[in-house]
């Protein structure tokens, strides 16, 4: 998967025994509702996300950690419902954000 940049909308929507998920530095974007609903997701590498779209770590109760360094954009209600979230590696100030980003966080 080296030459993969983009991963697809719903790809591992309610994927309930997804625990750690480790990208190719190519992705460069996470499309909707992709790991919406993953409530065992406890870590994911987004070392080459530029760009989450709307939903796309919806209601993963389990996330405590995120680097959101190289991250530009986060769309809509992307991390809704992430109550365990507590930390996000990055200043938010030069990030671009959908409504709802962090919702009941």
């Amino acid at each position: 998967m080296e030459n993969v940049e983009n991963i697809g909308n719903t790809c591992f929507y309610r994927c309930l025994n997804l625990k750690t998920i480790n990208l190719s530095s190519c992705i460069t974007r996470i499309y909707d509702y992709t790991f919406n609903n993953c409530s065992e997701l406890e870590y994911i590498n987004l070392d080459g996300v530029v760009e989450l779209d709307r939903c796309c770590f919806r209601n993963c109760n389990k996330l405590e950690n995120i680097n959101l360094k190289n991250i530009k954009q986060i769309g809509y209600k992307c991390f809704e419902n992430c109550i365990n979230l507590k930390n996000i590696g990055t200043d938010l100030k030069y990030i671009m954000f959908g409504g709802h980003c962090f919702e009941n966080w």
